[in-house]
């Protein structure tokens, strides 16, 4: 059975946001009983990140980080293969004093095995000084919160898979505890 998921219609990701609860597992995510994954996503772990293959508007495989504290990014290059276009340009600044040329454009669909996310902003962002830096073949964006939202997720280092479910069959039992997390100042 496959998962779809339309655009949300507002996306709660304010800076505002100051504090929020991680949960913290000592033993592995367990399932509730029956839970089957949707799909089983193979990965590749390179210098410590998550590299998985997906589609854009049936398109690719493109290659992407997997970050769990990510938003959707592509790269350039993968928009104009896509034809999509760009929405809004600008300039954007990470953890540098250094700006670069950024855009926003859509997808149709994100697709991961039999997981499919619809309506998709996307970050339009030149990726290639990331891909130097970590010696990947290739990098051709990033994605994590937009699919985080929408699936349980379990990744399994040994097998190097991603298993994703509906929302609410992961669970988490004993022993486990709930941090919190300060966000921001205060």
């Amino acid at each position: 059975m496959a998962m779809s998921y339309p655009r949300p219609h507002r996306i709660s990701r304010s800076p505002g946001a100051k504090r929020f609860l991680l949960a913290v597992s000592v033993s592995a995510a367990a399932l509730s009983a029956g839970a089957q994954p949707v799909t089983t996503v193979p990965f590749r772990l390179q210098d410590n990140r998550i590299l998985v293959d997906i589609l854009l508007d049936q398109k690719g495989p493109f290659r992407v980080i997997f970050d769990t504290g990510g938003s959707n990014v592509m790269t350039p290059a993968v928009r104009h293969t896509l034809g999509a276009a760009l929405s809004v340009q600008g300039h954007v600044s990470g953890a540098g004093e250094d700006s670069v040329e950024s855009g926003q454009s859509w997808v149709r669909e994100i697709t991961l095995g039999q997981f499919t996310l619809h309506d998709q902003d996307f970050l339009v962002l030149d990726l290639e000084p990331i891909r130097k830096a970590f010696d990947f073949e290739r990098l051709d964006g990033v994605i994590g919160y937009e699919v985080l939202e929408r699936a349980g997720v379990r990744i399994d280092f040994d097998r190097s898979v991603r298993e994703l479910y509906e929302p609410g069959t992961l669970g988490f039992h004993q022993p486990s505890a709930f941090v919190p997390v300060a966000h921001g100042p205060g």
